[in-house]
C-alpha cells in the first residue's frame, strides 16, 4: 500500500487547477486496485487564532453580562 500526501501553500502555482490522479506503468504489467483521492481543506493558523480569540472574548462578555444581571436583580 502506498499513501501520497501533498500540502500546498497559499501561493502554490497549482491552486485553482483540477485535482486528479494519474496512473502509469513503465512497460511492466501493473495492476491498480482501490485507488482513492481525498482532499481536505485545512484552516490557516490565523483563522484558528481568530476563532479561538472570538470564543474567549464571547465567554468573557457572557460572564460579565451574567454578573451584571445578578447585581441588578438583587
Amino acid at each position: 500500500m502506498v499513501n501520497v500526501h501533498y500540502n500546498s501553500s497559499n501561493n502554490d502555482r497549482l491552486i485553482g487547477q483540477s485535482l486528479g490522479i494519474r496512473l502509469s506503468s513503465f512497460g511492466i504489467q501493473t495492476n491498480f486496485d482501490n485507488v482513492t483521492l481525498e482532499a481536505t481543506a485545512v484552516p490557516e493558523p490565523l483563522t484558528i487564532l481568530g476563532a479561538v480569540t472570538a470564543l474567549v472574548l464571547g465567554q468573557c462578555l457572557n460572564e460579565k453580562l451574567l454578573k451584571t444581571n445578578i447585581k441588578n436583580n438583587l
